[in-house]
C-alpha cells in the first residue's frame, strides 16, 4: 500500500497492486481501492530516468536558459528594427 496515493473516485488511500508491468523507461501498475473497488493505472519512472545533477539536468536548465536568451534577443533585435 501507498501512502499518499489515493484512489481516484474515493480519495482513500488503501489499495493494491493487482498487475505490473515493467516497461523500457516506466513500470506500469494497475491498482484496485480495497473499500470502493474501482481500478486504476499507474506510470512510475525508474530512477535512472529522473534528471539529476550528475545525469544532466545542470546541463539540460543551461541548454534550456540559452534557448530563452535567443528568444530575447531575436525578439529584442525584432523591436529595435520596427523603430
Amino acid at each position: 500500500m501507498s501512502e499518499g496515493l489515493k484512489c481516484p473516485a474515493c480519495g482513500s488511500i488503501r489499495h493494491y497492486v493487482t498487475n505490473s508491468r515493467p516497461r523500457e523507461t516506466t513500470i506500469h501498475r494497475r491498482r484496485k481501492c480495497r473499500p470502493c473497488g474501482e481500478r486504476f493505472s499507474t506510470w512510475e519512472f525508474t530512477e535512472a530516468d529522473v534528471p539529476t545533477m550528475q545525469t544532466g539536468y545542470r546541463s539540460m536548465v543551461e541548454s534550456m536558459r540559452a534557448a530563452a536568451m535567443k528568444i530575447v534577443q531575436r525578439c529584442d533585435k525584432e523591436l529595435e528594427e520596427q523603430e
